[in-house]
């Protein structure tokens, strides 16, 4: 329980009111302030300050200052009068109500100043944005006027070079038409030198032996021609003679049997297809053992054993640890009548089951019941006894286990019975053939006084 701070002094102006509570040697580090219009509170453990004031103040333009070992609140009035009191008698429903409203209210308020926070955040990354733009535009505008003036310049330049350059034409022209002439009086200009004065000048002279000399560098080197190699004497034909290891293949395609070997392909695939259950018609949300062992049980129960086994064996291969699954198994082994796979089946059931507790109850008497029917039918009567006593000691009130106890028991003493024939018949003919071997060896008297 706090300890309530009551010794605390007020005094007022008519705009400011003026709190001052002692902190009672607390470092004002450890004083936990809450302010609002209508409540103020100082929290430094183990005391406490909470004052419900008579009239709202403004908490804008109020202030709290911690020194010389005293809390003093500067509260504004939100109207120019005199306060009677400080705080006002509230019952502790009416302050508790009070609290909530002044915790509501300090929320509502940093919720704005957060959503106003946020807006002004928001304004001012756009007027980034648009000044950077801006100052993008004008960098681009800056460099399109630079190269303007670079592109007026170089054509003023331009016209000015071509104002002073000079005609050519006069020595141009007889080198045009010269080179435009007809092959015939391209010769005729060479047989006559003469006149080569009338036509071309020095300085058209210079520029035909420089594209001469040009023509020349620009020609391809002349092709060598390799020499041919001398020709090569006639190859002998010959006889090579090689052995090999013999090398026996299982079975070769030319010799197996392919077309029967698919054949019996799609009548397995046939066959498993009537069953009603196919692993690659399987969606892969199917393909968990819950699903494949209530698919199972709904074909055992509708008499479809192959597809129930089809489904448990499935689920058996990728989940090999789920004791049902075994024991479904066996249920349907039993309904087809393959008693040594169930016998499996049902021991690797009770295999999973350890340790032995109430939940695998129901799972363990199944697998002994089931095993028992099985070792029943390939004769074992003394094992299936055991099954059928360890199965009543789970089900005590089962019907069907005093019938095939009776059957075992009865089966039991056929074997003893038989075992015993069998042991008798094995005796008899031993001491037979002891006999025999006694008359082989015997010697008169007569041939002992010899």
């Amino acid at each position: 329980m706090p300890l309530i701070v009551n010794d605390y002094t007020w005094s007022q102006t008519d705009s400011l009111v003026i709190v001052k509570v002692p902190l009672h040697k607390k470092l004002p580090r450890d004083v936990d302030l809450f302010t609002s219009s209508k409540y103020i509170k100082a929290h430094f453990p183990p005391y406490l300050f909470e004052a419900a004031l008579s009239e709202e103040i403004v908490e804008e333009n109020s202030k709290c200052v911690l020194r010389d070992g005293h809390i003093l609140f500067l509260l504004a009035k939100r109207e120019n009068m005199t306060w009677a009191s400080l705080t006002k008698e509230l019952t502790k429903q009416e302050l508790i109500r009070l609290k909530e409203e002044a915790i509501a209210e300090t929320h509502n308020k940093f919720e704005k100043m957060s959503n106003e926070k946020a807006i002004q955040k928001s304004q001012r990354q756009s007027a980034c944005v648009s000044k950077h733009l801006a100052l993008e535009g004008e960098a681009k505008a800056e460099i399109q006027r630079k190269k303007e003036t670079l592109k007026t310049n170089a054509l003023t330049d331009f016209m000015e070079w071509k104002k002073t350059e000079t005609d050519d034409s006069s020595t141009l022209l007889p080198l045009w038409k010269k080179l435009q002439a007809k092959p015939s009086e391209m010769q005729s200009d060479e047989e006559h030198p003469k006149d080569d004065h009338l036509i071309f000048d020095d300085e058209s002279i210079k520029t035909k032996k420089e594209t001469q000399n040009i023509n020349k560098k620009l020609k391809p080197p002349p092709k060598t021609e390799k020499p041919l190699p001398p020709n090569a004497p006639i190859r002998v034909f010959v006889n090579i003679k090689c052995d090999f290891t013999h090398r026996s293949f299982p079975t070769p395609m030319r010799e197996s049997k392919f077309t029967e070997e698919e054949e019996w392909l799609s009548k397995q695939a046939e066959a498993r297809r009537k069953t009603g259950f196919m692993v690659e018609d399987l969606r892969p949300e199917e393909n968990n053992p819950e699903w494949l062992l209530d698919k199972g049980k709904s074909f055992h129960d509708v008499g479809n054993y192959l597809g129930a086994v089809s489904a448990f064996s499935h689920a058996i291969r990728t989940w090999n640890k789920i004791p049902e699954l075994y024991a479904a198994r066996a249920a349907t082994q039993v309904k087809l009548g393959n008693w040594r796979r169930a016998i499996f089946d049902a021991t690797e059931c009770l295999e999973l089951c350890r340790p032995h507790v109430e939940a695998n109850a129901d799972l363990r008497f199944a697998c002994h019941l089931h095993r028992g029917l099985g070792l029943l039918e390939v004769g074992k009567g003394k094992s299936a006894l055991a099954d059928f006593i360890e199965a009543l000691e789970l089900r005590p009130d089962d019907g069907r286990l005093e019938h095939l106890m009776d059957r075992a028991e009865s089966l039991q003493a056929e074997q003893e019975v038989a075992e015993a024939q069998e042991t008798m018949r094995r005796l008899i003919t031993t001491e037979d053939d002891g006999a025999a071997k006694l008359d082989t060896k015997y010697l008169s008297p007569a041939d002992l006084a010899n």
